[in-house]
């Protein structure tokens, strides 16, 4: 099959997934108690953290077998793969040891025992599904993966939706273990055999030191966006956790569409990267994607500000508490996408260990930040308070460590102007929320009317900002900035 209809199919398939995941992400409020949606948010994060038990070594037999494979080194091929799967095995055998002994142990509500148990279970059938879309990934064979996301999101709603509504919370245990399962099954049925090679410690620790620099980069990103529930689980409890759990997922689907870029852009800019200077890599694949990310966030943002307030009680009556920190945390999508932009330059220069002080310093904030603000009574909002500063202040610092760390002949001037104007649109939004707010068009009243003219004016407002900018967008530009011709 083409290359480009590969790459269609597979887009196509991840396109589905997330759409039939943007259906169960607002069924599941339906179905669960704010407590019981606190719980399943704060268990599914664990999960997303035993990726990192891998230690990079996927991520280093992604890019390693197809060299391996040019050279006809079938035996290096065989010998990594093996090492992979069984150094694996290890790594997330203690993960799960480790959920599998604190289920037995809990003495405390059973949803959070069975809960346990199950991620501990999920964790090792994630082990062998991850290894497996890692080989078909550096195999090239992307209708199989084309039709793993097909039949993932299929399943997991097919599975899910009757779980839910036949046994609450632990229906939806059950159907993430069937459906992991069947994936599991689907995934290894092309390639039942075991790597004919052998565990290499030496193999295993060579894919460690190339994948490391990625994984820790990720690691601390998914901290900075997940240490918030942490915190209000411990400081407010599940019930607003619950609360804060459906505007973590609102805030997750504003950022689907800059990370989807983010996929698509990255292989692109790591070509590039070997043949353009430095000049020119930072303006294609820096401040044009910024500039270009901040032109688009407003008008995902702006449905969340003005339209949720009246929509969601009417939606979700039990949820109408997560209307204001789901406000504050799409503002902070924003950044998160301006993040995303700036993350593509800093691993195709290999710069992902020096930036973590940068990472480093916006968890701290958030950590910090959001005790405080618990602490001074701001619940839920001020959670997300502590995120959106964290964002703020980990965009501006990848922003200066990428100008200083990266080799380059932009004048400081250039590089001020781009960081003001990806700002621009966000305060203009900000701006208009607030003064629309003191006009009765963008409170939590639930008049659907005064919201439907106040996402109106925030559109106009951002639609002539573009206008303002030329009529051929080619990104903004502060009042006047000299126009390319």
């Amino acid at each position: 099959m083409p290359i480009a209809n590969q790459i269609v199919r597979y887009a196509s398939s991840s396109v589905f997934k997330r759409l039939l995941g943007i259906f169960y992400a607002f069924i599941k409020p339906k179905l669960l108690t704010p407590e019981m949606l606190g719980l399943w948010s704060l268990l599914a994060l664990l999960p997303r953290y035993s990726v990192f038990a891998d230690l990079g070594t996927r991520a280093g037999m992604r890019f390693q077998l197809p060299l391996l494979r040019a050279r006809g080194d079938h035996a290096g091929s065989d010998q990594t793969q093996a090492s992979v799967l069984l150094g694996t095995l290890a790594t997330y055998g203690v993960v799960a040891a480790v959920l599998g002994v604190f289920a037995i142990i809990w003495n405390g509500a059973p949803e959070i025992r069975w809960g346990l148990a199950t991620m501990a279970v999920v964790v090792l059938l994630r082990w062998y599904s991850g290894y497996r879309r890692t080989l078909v990934k550096a195999r090239e064979q992307f209708p199989i993966l084309s039709r793993a996301n097909y039949l993932q999101a299929i399943l997991t709603v097919s599975l899910g939706v009757p779980g839910l509504l036949w046994m609450g919370i632990y229906g939806l245990f059950l159907s993430l273990l069937l459906a992991e399962a069947v994936l599991c099954l689907y995934l290894g049925l092309g390639d039942q055999r075991f790597p004919p090679g052998r565990f290499s410690r030496e193999r295993f620790v060579e894919l460690i030191q190339k994948g490391a620099p990625i994984m820790a980069f990720n690691l601390f990103t998914l901290a900075i966006r997940s240490v918030d529930r942490v915190i209000v689980v411990a400081m407010l409890g599940l019930q607003q956790m619950g609360f804060y759990a459906l505007a973590v997922t609102l805030f997750s689907l504003l950022v689907q569409i800059p990370g989807a870029g983010r996929e698509v852009m990255e292989p692109n800019l790591m070509r590039r990267s070997v043949a353009i200077g430095n000049d020119e890599l930072v303006r294609d694949h820096l401040f044009s994607p910024l500039i270009h990310s901040a032109a688009l966030m407003p008008f995902l943002i702006g449905p969340v500000l003005f339209l949720l307030p009246p929509i969601l009680p009417v939606l979700l009556p039990r949820y109408e508490a997560s209307v204001a920190p789901a406000q504050v945390l799409a503002l902070a999508s924003y950044f998160m996408a301006l993040v995303f932009a700036s993350r593509g330059l800093i691993v195709s220069r290999g710069l992902q260990l020096p930036a973590l002080v940068v990472l480093g310093g916006a968890l701290l904030v958030n950590v910090l930040t959001t005790q405080a603000l618990l602490s001074l009574g701001l619940g839920l909002v001020g959670a997300g308070i502590g995120s959106l500063l964290a964002l703020i202040g980990l965009y501006g610092g990848l922003y200066l460590f990428i100008q200083r760390r990266v080799a380059n002949r932009i004048a400081g001037a250039e590089w001020f102007e781009v960081f003001l104007a990806s700002l621009l649109p966000i305060l203009l939004t900000l701006g208009l929320f607030l003064a629309l707010r003191q006009a009765g068009l963008a409170d939590s009243s639930t008049e659907l009317l005064p919201g439907i003219v106040g996402w109106l004016l925030h559109g106009l407002a951002m639609l002539g900002l573009l206008y303002l900018d030329g009529r051929h967008f080619s990104g903004l530009r502060l009042p006047g900035r000299a126009r390319r011709a």
